[in-house]
């Protein structure tokens, strides 16, 4: 998606550390996705890990679990992922990306979500742990010394664990958990575990935004971690999963937690005894995302449909819970002017507190929204770019886009 869209129309923008820029989103800053096939260069194999052991695998392959792209799946895991299969001399595997974060971009108030996508299978499957985890040290053959945060699943437990030693020694400094059956966790289906890291020493564990009844954590130690996923099984119990999108989202700011791409496919979407959610409330409004049919969310689609039509695409990027995209929601959807001005254009509309909504906003150099770009679909030229604060109200906004229309 990224390739067709965002590469072939601007220059790709650096990660940038806008310190002195006021954040309304997270930034993208580790994102491994496999959506062309490829195993991404930053991430290493370690542990037992081996490309036989560990690798890219096309979905539509055979012995792929067949409910694996339903719903939300097609479109947030893409054509691959990464598939990881134990034995006797793999107990133990696991990938690592070598870009490293450092806590103190943080600052009191700021988060940073170190994060991956597993699928459960149906209820009694079996299945190797699988973990996310942040860790601290320099990968390679030779290194032993394993100072990470885990944070996973096995067949009873959802456990953190705060490792700070020589792995061989086995025993954590600190070990959490919960019963898997405390929780509602739809199964067969993907699930996001997060290790939210939130000022200098905070730390949540949360499923699809929720966070587990034994966050929040005080734990401050390790400070400099890049983002890993483990697969672990016993002597006696080889096994297969499958993981995708290894990320690390951040703010230097207090910005209200994206949502899970996950949680709106859930019957119940939140543990059943966990705590009140801090991350999604933040004081913000309950996000309403009630724009109509008529504002696509693929950008491939919106890009054949504007060269179809030979209209000019209106991007909005936006996040739901920020406050003036929720003052924006009603004119967009009933004002007699704005509707005319927006049906002659070709909708589209992008998250930027999503992964892939992020990395679009990167490539367009987007930090605060809600933001509208017009573009020409056969040249790709940005013709007209405004963004809706308190002091540029829809009325001041509305004119730049009309601008942009030939006359």
């Amino acid at each position: 998606m990224f390739k067709a869209f965002g590469m072939k129309v601007v220059p790709i923008a650096c990660f940038l550390f806008l310190m002195g820029t006021a954040f309304c989103q997270y930034k993208v800053f580790v994102w491994d996705n496999f959506d062309d096939g490829i195993k991404p260069s930053t991430l290493e194999f370690s542990h037992e890990a081996s490309p036989k052991s560990v690798f890219v695998h096309n979905y539509q392959a055979p012995g792929t679990p067949p409910s694996i792209l339903d719903g939300k799946a097609h479109s947030e895991c893409g054509p691959f992922g990464l598939r990881f299969k134990t034995g006797e001399k793999a107990r133990f595997l696991s990938v690592v990306d070598s870009l490293t974060l450092n806590r103190n971009l943080l600052g009191d108030k700021g988060r940073a979500l170190y994060q991956a996508d597993f699928y459960l299978p149906h209820e009694g499957e079996p299945y190797p742990a699988m973990s996310v985890f942040a860790v601290d040290h320099e990968i390679g053959e030779m290194v032993k010394r394993w100072n990470w945060y885990r944070f996973g699943i096995d067949n009873q437990n959802i456990y953190f664990s705060y490792n700070n030693g020589y792995i061989k020694k086995g025993a954590p400094v600190l070990y959490l958990h919960e019963k898997i059956r405390n929780l509602s966790l739809r199964r067969p289906g993907w699930h996001r575990f997060q290790i939210v890291f939130e000022g200098k020493e905070k730390i949540i564990c949360a499923i699809d935004g929720s966070p587990l009844s034994f966050s929040p954590i005080m734990e401050g130690a390790l400070r400099n971690l890049r983002a890993g996923i483990m697969v672990a099984s016993a002597p006696d119990k080889p096994g297969e999963c499958f993981a995708d999108n290894l990320s690390v989202q951040w703010t230097p700011e207090d910005v209200p937690f994206p949502d899970s791409p996950w949680v709106s496919q859930e019957v119940a979407s939140s543990p059943s005894n966990s705590i009140a959610n801090p991350l999604l409330s933040m004081n913000s409004p309950t996000p309403s995302d009630s724009l109509s049919h008529n504002w696509l969310t693929i950008p491939e689609e919106a890009w054949q449909k504007g060269l179809a039509e030979k209209k000019s695409l209106l991007i909005l990027f936006y996040a739901p819970r920020v406050k003036m995209y929720q003052e924006l929601l009603p004119i967009l959807e009933a004002d007699p002017h704005a509707l005319n001005l927006l049906s002659q254009f070709i909708l589209l509309k992008i998250e930027v507190n999503q992964l892939k909504g992020g990395k679009i906003a990167e490539t367009f150099k987007v930090n605060k929204v809600p933001a509208f770009v017009v573009m020409e679909p056969v040249s790709g030229k940005e013709t007209a770019r405004a963004v809706m604060l308190s002091d540029t109200p829809w009325a001041k906004v509305a004119p730049v886009i009309q601008g942009a229309l030939k006359p």
